[in-house]
């Protein structure tokens, strides 16, 4: 759905030649059914199109940012669970906040 389709009843049972293709594809090209689609179909194929969704069934809609040239940007979330272990660990790579090793 949404993606160009060249539709050839008899494709298995003909006995066109590669020529007889190529020029049923350039009439399809250059046909309105071509040139007037949007094909959103091909948006389907890529992950855009998934994190977009996955935002819009978790009603966060609202997070996917635009720059000023249309680009498009996903706000990201770390989940963790909230236990007494996780909200005492220190994470130091620094050096500096580091309490002192017992």
């Amino acid at each position: 759905k949404g993606l160009p389709v060249i539709e050839v009843p008899d494709l298995l049972t003909s006995n066109r030649t590669r020529e007889d293709y190529v020029t049923i594809m350039k009439d399809y090209i250059r046909s309105p059914d071509f040139q007037n689609a949007t094909f959103d179909g091909w948006e389907r194929l890529f992950l855009k199109y998934w994190r977009r969704q996955l935002l819009k069934d978790t009603g966060r809609e609202k997070y996917i940012l635009r720059d000023d040239h249309g680009r498009e940007y996903y706000q990201a979330w770390k989940y963790y669970t909230t236990t007494k272990e996780q909200q005492s660990r220190i994470y130091c790579s620094d050096g500096v906040s580091c309490p002192e090793k017992k």
